[in-house]
């Protein structure tokens, strides 16, 4: 069901204008787009709240297993309103990045030259073997004279 934009607009981690860009996301994109931000926490934010993947890891001090461009897979870009970097305009001129939409906030642009959106992989392990090995391993460590009651022994 959808969301009460009462309780949404009042709330710490997204107030209206969170809400409003979020709109704004998901109007200018398709549900397996994904966005990016210069500023982690706001990525993964509005990706949050408009349901989109990000490109903004949760935890930026955490690299990525491979090498990737975030912008060239990205059909949304988030810029904070008010930041004149030299790196936001060379970006929005080497990407052909379009603005869609501004607020007192941030200024959202369109990436029209990204590569295809996120694609969600299927696990490699399922989790009915997830299961499986979980209550083996239980089994082998609680089973009578096992490893936990030779260690709860020697713990006391």
């Amino acid at each position: 069901p959808g969301s009460n934009p009462r309780i949404t607009s009042t709330s710490l981690w997204a107030p209206e204008i969170y809400r409003q860009t979020a709109d704004a996301i998901e109007r200018n994109s398709a549900a397996n787009d994904i966005i990016v931000s210069n500023y982690h926490v706001v990525g993964v934010c509005l990706a949050s709240l408009s349901g989109r993947a990000t490109a903004n890891g949760l935890v930026p001090e955490i690299p990525p297993a491979r090498s990737f461009n975030p912008l060239m897979g990205s059909r949304v870009v988030i810029a904070l309103r008010g930041e004149d970097r030299p790196g936001v305009k060379t970006m929005i001129k080497s990407y052909h990045l379009r603005k869609f939409h501004e607020n007192k906030f941030f200024i959202l642009y369109k990436n029209n030259t990204r590569m295809p959106g996120s694609a969600i992989r299927r696990a490699d392990i399922s989790f009915f073997w997830i299961i499986i090995i979980a209550i083996a391993a239980g089994a082998a460590f609680w089973r009578g004279e096992g490893i936990a009651a030779r260690f709860l022994r020697y713990a006391r």
